[in-house]
């Protein structure tokens, strides 16, 4: 920690600091806009065999949750994976226990992070269209995420 001890310098500091939050904000869109990339190539392959690369999509997330960036950063990925999951199984009718596993997994993830950042209201819509299409293809998407109050006013 360190004490600024010249005005000019501190009149310096307060007022490059909007612009530095300005420049991690576009870092983090930049970022967001590599990793939904990234998922878009495991998880929707541009191939006719339909063949998924869920198992390296789920380790990208790892990283991107052990680097902590924010709880909606995060939160983001998280959904923008489960999203493509859902596109996949729409474009190829694909089963596969294991595949919803992870699925529900990364949602129920997702879930938690929306409840405990009390961000349910942003994600609403969301939350809506990914619980309804779970209802749809009869996918359980845990008892967590059920304790969403956007759930309750589906049933």
């Amino acid at each position: 920690m360190f004490i600024i001890k010249f005005a000019e310098a501190k009149g310096f500091i307060d007022v490059f600091v909007p612009f530095e939050k300005e420049v991690v904000k576009q870092n983090t869109e930049q970022l967001f806009k590599r990793y939904k990339k990234q998922f878009n190539g495991y998880l929707l392959p541009d191939i006719p065999k339909n063949d998924t690369q869920e198992e390296e999509a789920f380790m990208l997330l790892e990283r991107i949750r052990k680097k902590d960036i924010s709880p909606q950063f995060i939160i983001n990925c998280e959904l923008q994976f489960v999203e493509y999951c859902k596109e996949f199984i729409l474009i190829y009718d694909y089963f596969d226990e294991d595949y919803y596993i992870i699925m529900d997994e990364v949602f129920e993830s997702a879930c938690l992070k929306i409840k405990d950042e009390n961000l349910i209201e942003e994600y609403r819509i969301a939350i809506k269209i990914l619980i309804e299409f779970g209802n749809e293809y009869g996918l359980e998407f845990s008892e967590i995420c059920k304790t969403l109050v956007i759930y309750k006013t589906l049933l």
